[in-house]
């Protein structure tokens, strides 16, 4: 009998699990529906193949020797009023970011607070990545185990390229790839002082390069409303380049348009 019940709960569970997916799924179709995609005379994978994992890409914020400060900081709270797939995506990217910046100052607090709001990101992408689900429950076990967490913290970010490409969607791995790429690049800006930036030009030249890559990816994409706004933001950056002495104010400014 209780093998029985415990059969019942566990088809019940799987599916209502099913059909929260399904529903994601539904969602996420409609909202992408205005966008075109076009590979061109392009390759989209091989180009997403060049971009360095995220950890490398975090290279931007340890080398430049940044300094700490929340006030920079998204507010982990504000998650849920991310709406349509296409915002979702671009702040997954962003929040990826602060978890990133927040781990390496070791504020245990905050990266349990990133963590779940990475979670409810995911959900909303009906994202189901079998080791971020279970890097979760580790946070949830290991709460009070300050090494634990950021094992688990550092293994999330080893994972967060492929957690964006499992998606399988074109325009959603790019949002998310642009969004980690402003805020660490706002993070890192806000952190350091001019003199920093010119000593470590390399480094900077090499984020750069990457957000070559990204508008790469987005020549394939087109929409009315959110894809070709960002486009033509990011387009603008790499035209003006590392001379640009309103890199700072043009990054803020391209944020604020997007942060809840």
């Amino acid at each position: 009998m209780k093998r029985i019940l415990f059969l019942v709960i566990c088809i019940s569970v799987f599916s209502l699990i099913s059909c929260e997916n399904y529903k994601a799924k539904k969602k996420i179709k409609a909202d992408l529906s205005d966008v075109q995609f076009e590979d061109k005379d392009l390759n989209y994978d091989s180009i997403f193949a060049l971009v360095p994992d995220y950890n490398e890409m975090l290279g931007i914020l340890k080398d430049v020797r940044v300094g700490y400060s929340s006030k920079i900081l998204l507010d982990s709270k504000s998650a849920e009023m991310f709406l349509t797939s296409k915002e979702v995506s671009f702040a997954l990217g962003m929040f990826v970011a602060d978890l990133a910046y927040v781990r390496y100052f070791e504020k245990v607090q905050l990266c349990t607070e990133y963590l779940e709001s990475l979670k409810i990101l995911t959900e909303q992408l009906a994202i189901s990545n079998k080791n971020f689900e279970s890097l979760v429950k580790k946070v949830e076990t290991n709460i009070q185990d300050r090494d634990e967490l950021f094992l688990v913290v550092d293994s999330l970010l080893g994972e967060a390229n492929k957690i964006f490409t499992k998606s399988e969607q074109h325009s959603l791995s790019c949002l998310a790839l642009s969004g980690f790429w402003l805020e660490i690049s706002y993070l890192g800006l806000n952190s350091i002082n001019a003199e920093n930036i010119e000593n470590n030009s390399d480094f900077f030249h090499s984020h750069f390069e990457i957000l070559k890559l990204i508008n790469q990816l987005y020549s394939c994409l087109e929409d009315e409303s959110f894809i070709n706004p960002l486009k033509q933001n990011f387009l603008e950056l790499e035209a003006k380049g590392l001379e640009n002495l309103e890199l700072e104010e043009d990054i803020l400014k391209i944020r604020s348009d997007y942060v809840k």
